[in-house]
């Protein structure tokens, strides 16, 4: 299909008349009706009595008015049109004018006929060719759309071809004609892959490609994100952009006959390992922040869509530049890796150098500044000190070192409540009893002074700790508990309702 940009509308353009036409300027009278041929009946439509509007200076009537008469109900959409000229020349008989005659129903709002000398003429928008600004229509031939014409588009995939039906997908008005957005097309196909991470090139009908054009190789293929703002014309195929995009004539391809879809580069990536899996996170999709006037990417946001609900604070983390070295080969760096999560939200990658830094607060060395960090190596961070909580059959340990304390008698203690927490959920503590088991097997029920203290009801727990370092436990003095219920290297907490 030739693309031949329609000039500006002009009063020149409604008088003269197609190639190779001669017209004869007839009577006075001539030219103020048109025959409208639809369902095997032709009615002489008087132009002169129809509403007319203003296109480039002159008034002319819209198709739509003048065939609004004789469909009565039935939808302009659902329709085609061909068009006779009163010298017998019909707009398909000129090669120029193929693949666009029959015109679909819904671009008959931006025809219009001059009321006087009957010449058609269209919206510059459409950019129709030549051959369909016919002089002195004297016939608008109707029919009804042939089911399925130009209604499905082939997108290309991952090796496979799926021919997409387009009128049955879901439309929105753009500049007064209903249209399927290309993403609406290509969801059909893709499942679940994000469409942000895929571009797009097509082909028309006549094996025309953007690319082929000078104006449009740094155009295509286009992202993903701006696939949303992109539309085909359900009838037509034809495919237009939001103008916010500025894309070029060349983008505006009549006709698509294929959607070409492949993964986008993701650009800078760092391998993200955990938990015996290698993840290459793109490093251009992540928000940065600005650190002595560059743009970073806190190594928090980029291990985030990794590690899932796991907490960062529980890991540990290593690096690995692209030239292999690691930061704990160097003296200085043995004792900070790996680096303790809480510290990795003070650290950054720059996204184009992949260069990592750390906030000036830490200290860190100039061995821990990896140039062009290439894996970041995720750990679970050893939980140190733990003591086992056994609930409902299961059994779990509980890292004291990560829990928060409080100073009791000068010593920073952990509370029995913030030990069990995270083991009982929702369970409202007051509902339980907890026992306790020493390193050595002592029980204090085992001993007579303690006979009638144990189980420990629920309410006196938050008024019992553990050292965080030799797990000793102890108890408020208010509860007046004997030695037996201060337990030294407490192993087990167990626990009943």
């Amino acid at each position: 299909m030739k693309r031949t940009g329609l000039v500006a509308l002009a009063l020149a353009a409604l008088q003269c008349l197609s190639c190779g036409q001669e017209t004869d300027p007839g009577t006075p009278d001539a030219g103020k009706t048109v025959k409208v041929l639809w369902q095997g009946a032709s009615t002489e439509v008087a132009l002169d009595g129809l509403p007319t509007v203003e296109v480039a200076g002159t008034q002319a009537v819209r198709l739509t008015e003048v065939i609004a008469g004789v469909l009565g109900a039935t939808p302009v959409a659902g329709l085609e049109a061909d068009f006779t000229a009163a010298d017998g020349f019909k707009p398909g008989s000129k090669s120029t004018c193929d693949g666009f005659i029959p015109v679909p129903g819904d671009k008959l709002a931006q025809g219009y006929i001059d009321p006087v000398s009957r010449n058609l003429v269209w919206d510059e928008s459409l950019q129709f060719p030549g051959c369909l600004r016919v002089g002195d229509i004297a016939e608008i031939i109707l029919t009804e759309a042939t089911p399925g014409a130009g209604k499905s588009v082939k997108v290309l995939w991952q090796g496979a071809s799926t021919e997409v039906a387009l009128d049955g997908l879901p439309t929105v008005e753009v500049a007064g004609t209903q249209r399927v957005r290309l993403t609406a097309i290509i969801a059909e196909v893709i499942g679940s892959t994000p469409v942000a991470e895929l571009e797009a090139d097509f082909v028309a009908g006549d094996g025309f490609k953007p690319g082929s054009s000078p104006n449009c190789l740094d155009f295509v293929p286009v992202p993903g994100d701006a696939l949303a703002l992109g539309y085909l014309d359900p009838v037509s195929r034809d495919l237009s952009w939001e103008a916010s995009l500025e894309f070029p004539g060349c983008l505006r391809v009549d006709d698509i006959a294929e959607i070409i879809l492949t993964e986008a580069d993701p650009g800078v990536t760092v391998k993200v390992l955990w938990q015996g899996a290698s993840t290459d996170v793109a490093l251009g999709s992540l928000p940065t922040v600005e650190i002595a006037g560059a743009q970073l990417v806190r190594l928090t946001e980029i291990v985030a869509g990794v590690i899932g609900s796991t907490p960062v604070t529980g890991l540990t983390a290593d690096f690995t530049s692209g030239d292999g070295f690691k930061p704990g080969s160097s003296p200085n760096c043995e004792d900070l890796v790996p680096v303790s999560g809480d510290a990795l939200a003070l650290g950054y990658l720059d996204p184009v150098t992949r260069k990592l830094s750390w906030d000036e607060s830490l200290a860190f060395p100039g061995c821990l500044r990896v140039s062009d960090t290439a894996e970041i190596i995720l750990a679970e961070a050893d939980p140190g000190v733990t003591v086992k909580v056994l609930w409902q059959g299961n059994s779990t340990d509980v890292g004291l070192g990560n829990l928060p304390t409080v100073e009791v008698a000068g010593a920073q203690l952990v509370q029995l409540t913030e030990i069990i927490a995270g083991v009982i959920g929702s369970t409202p503590i007051e509902g339980l009893t907890a026992d306790f088991t020493s390193a050595d097997g002592f029980k204090p029920g085992s001993s007579p002074n303690c006979q009638d203290l144990v189980p420990v009801s629920g309410d006196k727990l938050a008024l019992g700790y553990l050292d965080p370092v030799t797990r000793k436990l102890s108890w408020d003095e208010s509860l007046q508990f004997p030695g037996c219920l201060r337990v030294g290297d407490t192993a087990e907490i167990i626990l009943s309702e």
